[in-house]
C-alpha cells in the first residue's frame, strides 16, 4: 500500500502539470453539484445594493449601506451586468477558486518544487472548495483569498527571483541573495503589495497578505531595500485610488467609507457580545468543531512542526507564523463566527503543507494530511448533495419568501424586511426604501428604530413589509414600530413562518401560500 501510494505520487510529481490539473479537477468537482443551489443571505444581499449602485445616492453605496469595502460591491457590480443569478455568482466563484488553487500551486513549487506545488495546490482546493465553508458561494472571504494566495506567490516569486533549486527555495547552504532580479522582481514586489491591499478593499479584516510580504521582504532589506519600497508603493496604490473615488461626487465621502469599514465593526462588536441571544457562541462552538473535523486542525499541526523540523528560509517560517496567528485573531475577532470565516486559514495552511514537503519531512505525511482534509471537502459535498436533494441547504426559505413577494407584486412595488434576510429583496426583485438590509446595521445603527419608523409612515412607505422570526427578535421592538405597524400595515399571508404585511388601501393578487421545508 505504502509503495503503491509513493508509485502514484511520484507520477503527479513527476509531471506537475498533472498535479495541477488534479487539483482544478477537485476544485471543480466539489463545487459543480451547487451551481444553482439558492443564494446566501450575504450573496442576495451584496447582488441587491450593487445592482442600485450607480453613483451617488443618500447612502454608502447608492441608497443602501453595508460594512464593506467598495471593491467587494465592484465585483458583485459586474455580477449583475454578465447575469443576475445564482449562477452568475456561482461561475464567480469559481473563478476566483480556481486562481487560488494556481496560486497555491505556484507559491508552493517556490517553496519546494514538484511536491510543494502538488500538496499547497490540493489542500487549497480542499478548503476553498469546501461546503462546510461555504465554498461554493461568491464570499467575501472567497474572493479576498484569492488576492492573498497570488500576493504571497507573487511576494516568494520577487524574493527569489525565480533562480531555485529542482526542489524549490534554496537549502541555507546554498541561498542567493534576495531580489536580484533587478525591474522585475521590483514590479513582482509592487504587484504583491497591490494584491494584497485589493484583498483588504474586498474585506476589511484580510491583511493577511501585507503582513506575509512585510515579513519576507523585511528580510530582504540588507541586500536589497527596493523591494520592500516597492511592494509598499504596490500596497498604497489602490488605497490611494480608493480614497480619492471616496472623496469625489460620485463617492460617499471619506468620513462614511471610515465609519463603515473601521468604526462599524467596533460598534457591531459591542452588539453581538451585549445581545441575549446565544447564536453567535452556538456558531462559535460550531466553528470550532469545524476547524477539527474538516481537517484544519491536522493541517495546523503539521504547519508548526514544518517550520519546527523542515528545512528551508527562517523569515518564510515566520512569515507563515504570523499569518497564521493573525488569522486565528481575525477569525475569534469578527464576533459572528459564520463558518466561511474559516476560508482566512487556507492560504497559510496550503504553504504550511508545502513547507513540509522539504526533505526534512517523513515522505508521505504531507500528503496524508492533504489527504485528510481531501476527504474531509468530498464528504461535506455530499452532504451538501443530500440538502439540496431535500431542501435543507441555507437560502431555500429565502428563495420561497422571495419568489412568493415576486408573484404577488406589481410594478413599483417595494419591501422592508425587519430584521435583515437582504437575499429576499434581491430574489422579490423589488426595491426597498430602507438602507439597512441587514439585521446587525439596523440594532448598531438603527437600535431605537427611528429611521426604520419614519420609513414606514414617509411618502416612501413600502408596499410590503415582512417579519423575519418576530419583531422582537433581537429586542428592539419599539411602541412606535407596534403603532405604525397597526396604523398602516394588515397581514396577509404567512410563508415559511414569516408574516407577510401589506400596506393598508392596497389590493394585490396573492398567490397561494407555498409549501417550506421542515
Amino acid at each position: 500500500m505504502h509503495a503503491a501510494v509513493a508509485k502514484a505520487l511520484d507520477s503527479l510529481e513527476s509531471a506537475p502539470r498533472r498535479g495541477l490539473a488534479l487539483a482544478l479537477t477537485l476544485a471543480v468537482l466539489l463545487r459543480l453539484p451547487f451551481l444553482d443551489a439558492p443564494l446566501q443571505s450575504d450573496e442576495g444581499g451584496f447582488l441587491m445594493v450593487a445592482g442600485q449602485w450607480t453613483g451617488g445616492g443618500s447612502s454608502l453605496y447608492g441608497d443602501q449601506w453595508v460594512d464593506r469595502p467598495p471593491l467587494l460591491l465592484v465585483i458583485f457590480r459586474l455580477a449583475t451586468v454578465v447575469g443576475d443569478s445564482a449562477v452568475t455568482l456561482r461561475v464567480l466563484a469559481l473563478l476566483f477558486g480556481l486562481i487560488t488553487v494556481l496560486a497555491a500551486w505556484w507559491a508552493g513549487r517556490l517553496i519546494n518544487g514538484a511536491r510543494g506545488g502538488l500538496a499547497a495546490a490540493v489542500v487549497a482546493a480542499a478548503i476553498s472548495s469546501s461546503f462546510s465553508f461555504a465554498g461554493f458561494a461568491l464570499t467575501g472571504e472567497g474572493i479576498a483569498v484569492a488576492f492573498v494566495m497570488v500576493s504571497c506567490a507573487l511576494t516568494l516569486q520577487a524574493t527569489y527571483d525565480g533562480r531555485t533549486s529542482s526542489e524549490g527555495l534554496d537549502p541555507p547552504d546554498r541561498q542567493r541573495s534576495l531580489g536580484r532580479g533587478g525591474a522585475r522582481a521590483l514590479l513582482l514586489a509592487a504587484s504583491a503589495g497591490m494584491l494584497a491591499a485589493m484583498a483588504f478593499l474586498v474585506k476589511q479584516n484580510f491583511i493577511d497578505a501585507g503582513l506575509f510580504a512585510a515579513v519576507v521582504f523585511a528580510a530582504a532589506v540588507r541586500t536589497n531595500w527596493r523591494l520592500l519600497a516597492a511592494g509598499a508603493a504596490g500596497l498604497l496604490l489602490p488605497l490611494v485610488t480608493t480614497v480619492v473615488w471616496a472623496d469625489s461626487d460620485e463617492g460617499p465621502g471619506l468620513v462614511k467609507l471610515w465609519h463603515a469599514v473601521f468604526w462599524f465593526r467596533v460598534r457591531a462588536v459591542e452588539v453581538i457580545h451585549s445581545a441575549a441571544d446565544s447564536m453567535p457562541l452556538d456558531r462559535l462552538a460550531g466553528v470550532l468543531a469545524l476547524f477539527v473535523v474538516t481537517g484544519l486542525a491536522v493541517l495546523t499541526w503539521q504547519l508548526f512542526a514544518a517550520v519546527r523540523r523542515a528545512d528551508g528560509p527562517l523569515r518564510l517560517k515566520l512569515a507563515l507564523l504570523a499569518m497564521f496567528g493573525y488569522a486565528v485573531f481575525s477569525v475569534v475577532a469578527g464576533g459572528s463566527w459564520w463558518t466561511h470565516y474559516l476560508l482566512q486559514f487556507g492560504p497559510v495552511l496550503a504553504m504550511g503543507t508545502a513547507l513540509a514537503t522539504r526533505r526534512s519531512f517523513a515522505r508521505l505525511w504531507p500528503q496524508l494530511a492533504a489527504a485528510v482534509v481531501t476527504a474531509a471537502s468530498v464528504v461535506g459535498c455530499l452532504v451538501g448533495v443530500g440538502q439540496v436533494a431535500t431542501a435543507q441547504v441555507e437560502g431555500t426559505r429565502d428563495e420561497i419568501v422571495g419568489t412568493y413577494l415576486r408573484s404577488a407584486s406589481m410594478p413599483g412595488d417595494s419591501v422592508v424586511l425587519a430584521y435583515g434576510a437582504p437575499a429576499i429583496i434581491e430574489i422579490s426583485g423589488l426595491s426597498t426604501p430602507y438602507k439597512y438590509a441587514w439585521s446587525l446595521p439596523i440594532r448598531a445603527r438603527d437600535p431605537r428604530l427611528v429611521h426604520l419608523v419614519a420609513t414606514l409612515r414617509g411618502d416612501s412607505a413600502p408596499t410590503w413589509l415582512v417579519e423575519i422570526g418576530d419583531f422582537d427578535w433581537w429586542g428592539i421592538d419599539t411602541k412606535a414600530f407596534q403603532r405604525v405597524r397597526t396604523e398602516r400595515y394588515h397581514v396577509v399571508s404567512t410563508v415559511c413562518g414569516h408574516n407577510i404585511y401589506l400596506r393598508d388601501g392596497l389590493v394585490r393578487p396573492l398567490p397561494p401560500a407555498p409549501s417550506c421545508p421542515s
